[in-house]
């Protein structure tokens, strides 16, 4: 629990970083970066990236084979900068996921059946 606790304010500087950095494609990008002096603040990551519009860099302090699955946990997803805006960095991922990928959800009978469709 103690390191869920020391990571969890580095995984929402990370949602608030790329929201802010990433906004919905086609509209104006800014690159951001924002970087940790050293590794010795104890958290996975040293430099956090939004390079263009579709590409986020991360540089770790040391290697780790979960991090993909790590950043396709909701709580470490990159989100659009207006999401973020309209919620305040809150919202109810779980019940109304936001998806980067080829498929999106249409529809959720919770503990039955999800259906995704093609994105567009």
């Amino acid at each position: 629990m103690s390191k869920l606790l020391r990571v969890l304010p580095l995984m929402l500087l990370v949602i608030l970083v790329l929201g802010l950095a990433l906004p919905a494609f086609g509209q104006d990008f800014e690159p951001m970066s924002v970087s940790a002096d050293s590794c010795d603040y104890g958290g996975a990551f040293q430099t956090i990236e939004a390079v263009d519009e579709l590409t986020v860099r991360f540089v770790l302090c040391y290697p780790d084979p979960a991090l993909p699955s790590k950043v396709a946990f909701s709580a470490l997803h990159i989100q659009p900068a207006e999401h973020l805006e309209a919620t305040g960095g809150g919202g109810d991922l779980v019940r109304e996921p936001i998806g980067t990928g080829p498929y999106m959800l249409s529809n959720w009978d919770q503990g039955n059946e999800m259906v995704f469709t093609r994105f567009d």
